[in-house]
């Protein structure tokens, strides 16, 4: 039978039909985002990985492993940890991390605690802080353009082993300013750019724990990010897009996570799973004459993963401080 059925059915039925035909083509072109809908498991563990060389910038977990707590063993004995918190502390104090029965898809470096939900994208509805960092992101766009032209010195280069391309060669063409550097908070940036930080403490950004960033992310014209994962499915990333290259069409420059694409729209607020791999991608055919002269700058805002007990944060703060 031909498509033209759909024509001989009266126009309330009709239209359903092609309701029905649309959600079920819009789940086969989605399969990662409905199979990483659930709370991924962990049946097994692995030896945590060797540090990588030092990228100088930030204080980077991958490169100089994760801070705890100097009485680590004691302050785990005290806290009365959730099931899922305990498989993934005492694999910790055998120098192993769980393994998701996502892998490789989602494969933190570091930390990962089963029974949290995971997708790529996370829903609006679901995330109120984007509604936050949207409403004050003109005065954040204006603080970063003043402050990167007064202080330079807050904006250091970012790591040269995942991005490539542009004209600032080695990875210089990315840089970050930092407001909270695994977990520590920088009063010199706090000072410079007070309507971010204060947008940033309403907004309920990631404080007193070593797994958490906030910061300025400027990428330059013709920089890509390599393919990675973060260092624990513990916490969501958001992105604020604070200048976003003019580029138009399906393929434009944008964040690839898992299976879905995110392009950034100026001054709006994406949040994704960067315990997920992910990476920053440029149009096969490369970029345009105009798109060359135009950076890709977000602020970058890690949270808390809204599946954890505010038991389990308090001992996340606790195990794992500044």
């Amino acid at each position: 039978m031909g498509g033209g059925w759909l024509l001989a059915l009266p126009t309330p039925l009709g239209a359903l039909a092609l309701t029905v035909l649309l959600w079920l083509w819009l789940r086969r072109r989605r399969p990662l985002a409905t199979k990483t809908d659930s709370a991924p498991t962990s049946t097994r563990s692995e030896p945590l990985p060797a540090l990588a060389d030092a990228c100088g910038m930030l204080s980077c977990l991958r490169c100089y492993g994760l801070r705890q707590t100097d009485d680590f063993e004691a302050v785990a004995a005290a806290l009365s940890l959730s099931p899922r918190f305990g498989a993934m502390v005492a694999a910790l104090r055998e120098g192993r991390r769980l393994v998701s029965s996502r892998a490789p898809v989602q494969r933190p470096t570091l930390l990962f605690c089963p029974g949290l939900r995971c997708r790529p994208l996370w829903p609006r509805g679901e995330a109120p802080w984007a509604a936050v960092l949207e409403r004050g992101a003109a005065g954040v766009a204006a603080e970063f353009a003043t402050v990167r032209q007064a202080q330079p010195a807050l904006f250091r280069r970012l790591p040269a082993r995942n991005a490539h391309g542009g004209g600032g060669g080695g990875g210089g063409g990315w840089r970050g300013g930092a407001f909270v550097d695994q977990g520590r908070e920088v009063a010199a940036m706090q000072a410079a750019c007070p309507w971010t930080w204060a947008l940033l403490r309403r907004c309920g950004a990631m404080r007193g724990c070593s797994l958490g960033y906030a910061f300025f992310s400027s990428l330059a014209p013709g920089m890509a990010i390599e393919e990675h994962c973060g260092s624990s499915n513990l916490k969501l990333r958001a992105h604020l897009a604070l200048v976003v290259p003019p580029q138009s069409g399906a393929g434009r420059m944008h964040l690839k996570v898992g299976g879905d694409r995110l392009h950034w729209e100026q001054h709006r607020c994406a949040t994704f799973d960067d315990s997920l791999q992910h990476s920053v991608q440029l149009p096969a055919g490369g970029i345009g004459e105009a798109d060359q002269q135009q950076e890709r700058v977000v602020l970058v805002v890690d949270l808390y993963h809204p599946d954890l007990t505010q038991g389990e944060i308090g001992a996340l703060k606790a195990l794992f401080p500044p």
